[in-house]
């Protein structure tokens, strides 16, 4: 069942380019409780009992894995899917055609704790709470799970050279550290206003946001690793207050207001407004490929290039 949706807005890179998380993209807060993950080749998704996979060369769809109980949340990691079931007490792993698949029952180790989505962080998978206060190191082997004391929620480790932390200072407000080569934390974000909060990394640059001091606007920055050619690329009025931003290798997508949702190219900062194609009742989505993947009832995507939409 497709739909398609006449918008005006600037059109997809050319050639288009493989859009696929790098551990750079995947270490900030961006669909952690996934509904969708992806690889070089497919997005994966899951619809009640049942993993399927989307092609990204020509859309076609395929089942990967069925569970005899409903799957809550999947992750891609290592040329692995990664799935919970029965109230998220058992763990499920596969390779990504739905074989050699592992099962753990971890309830014995969780008690009444409950983990809310995965993180992957410094070439590991973890299981943790919604607010990072519990978290458990997944052994891939054997899907074994180890309680760890480690902050996974504020570090951000690129390379050897570019380790950064997001901290409260002494003014309680949270902003942008990196660690020099001596290992000592030094500011790196130095707006003023209520503390940074999105924060989003590329092989070449820093995104992040800074609030304003009682929290209904923001300012979106770009700034090179180094901290130099700092930025302003938008000035943010939050819907409801609240910001919506999400990301994927090439683009960013904030909701603005009412009336706009911005794409933003993250090389050249080109901006369009696509917000003739979204449905803004249906708030709980997710981004990959330059597709804005929603589910309300169902699951459904809009291709953020064509305004197709298309059921799932």
């Amino acid at each position: 069942m497709l739909a398609v949706l006449c918008c005006n807005f600037t059109a997809c890179s050319k050639p288009r380019i493989n859009n696929a998380p790098t551990n750079t993209d995947i270490t900030a807060e961006n669909n952690r409780n996934r509904l969708i993950c992806e690889n070089s080749d497919s997005i994966f998704y899951f619809n009640y009992t049942t993993i399927k996979k989307l092609s990204k060369d020509d859309n076609s769809i395929h089942d990967v894995f069925t569970s005899d109980d409903i799957i809550e949340g999947l992750e891609y990691f290592n040329n692995r899917l990664y799935c919970k079931t029965d109230n998220g007490k058992n763990l499920i792993s596969m390779d990504t055609n739905g074989e050699n698949v592992i099962s753990n029952d971890i309830s014995a180790v969780l008690g009444e704790v409950k983990p809310s989505s995965y993180y992957v962080f410094d070439n590991n998978i973890y299981l943790q709470t919604m607010d990072a206060s519990v978290i458990y190191k997944v052994n891939t082997d054997t899907l074994d799970i180890e309680l760890v004391n480690i902050d996974i929620k504020n570090k951000f480790i690129l390379s050897e050279e570019n380790i950064f932390v997001l901290k409260k200072g002494d003014d309680n407000k949270k902003q942008i550290y990196k660690q020099d080569e001596s290992g000592d934390l030094v500011l790196f974000s130095k707006e003023n206003g209520g503390g940074v909060g999105f924060v989003n990394f590329t092989d070449d640059y820093v995104f992040y946001t800074v609030n304003n001091d009682d929290f209904t606007s923001a300012k979106l920055f770009r700034v090179k690793l180094d901290g130099s050619n700092i930025e302003v690329i938008k000035e943010i009025n939050p819907r409801y207050e609240k910001l919506s931003i999400l990301y994927d290798a090439n683009y960013i997508y904030l909701m603005d207001n009412d009336k706009e949702y911005w794409k933003i190219n993250k090389n050249t900062l080109e901006k369009s407004n696509i917000i003739s194609m979204i449905d803004l009742n249906d708030l709980s989505y997710e981004i990959a490929n330059e597709m804005l993947f929603y589910t309300f009832t169902d699951l459904y995507y809009i291709n953020t290039c064509t305004g197709e939409k298309a059921d799932l």
